[in-house]
């Protein structure tokens, strides 16, 4: 492949113990060796857009703990089976009225783009992960 082609770094939390090590195991999310179980139900949310330039990937979107009306613990974005993305819901936004409550349900993930290798954002994934182990792919609309 051609070497020159940069790729995403991971941002995270700073927090280096908050950092689970966090994999895509058949398509789903996994730490520890352990799959989180898909919830497309009780976990609503979607991937708004995504915007790249040379210094960074942008994903917009926003997820929310449906079935518990609260945030989702996490916002997990993979490259290529690699996680580049850890963060949570931080902005108030309109959607979050149609379930009753009222909290953080948006996100805005920038990713760096550096390395010497892959083309960034070629294979992105995006998933909501729920304090009590339960994920959503996120997906655009």
């Amino acid at each position: 492949s051609d070497t020159s082609e940069p790729a995403l770094a991971f941002i995270g939390p700073r927090d280096v113990k908050e950092r689970k090590d966090w994999r895509l195991v058949e398509d789903r999310p996994a730490h520890d060796g352990t799959r989180l179980p898909i919830d497309p139900d009780g976990i609503q949310g979607q991937i708004d857009y995504v915007s790249a330039n040379e210094g960074a990937l942008e994903v917009f979107g926003w997820a929310i703990d449906a079935a518990q009306r609260r945030t989702v613990q996490s916002i997990l974005v993979f490259d290529r089976g690699r996680l580049v993305y850890q963060g949570e819901t931080r902005m108030l936004r309109e959607e979050t009225h149609q379930f009753g409550t009222v909290v953080k349900v948006g996100f805005h993930a920038v990713i760096p783009v550096s390395g010497r290798f892959g083309r960034p954002g070629s294979d992105l994934r995006v998933f909501a992960v729920t304090g009590d182990g339960r994920a959503r792919e996120l997906r655009q609309e």
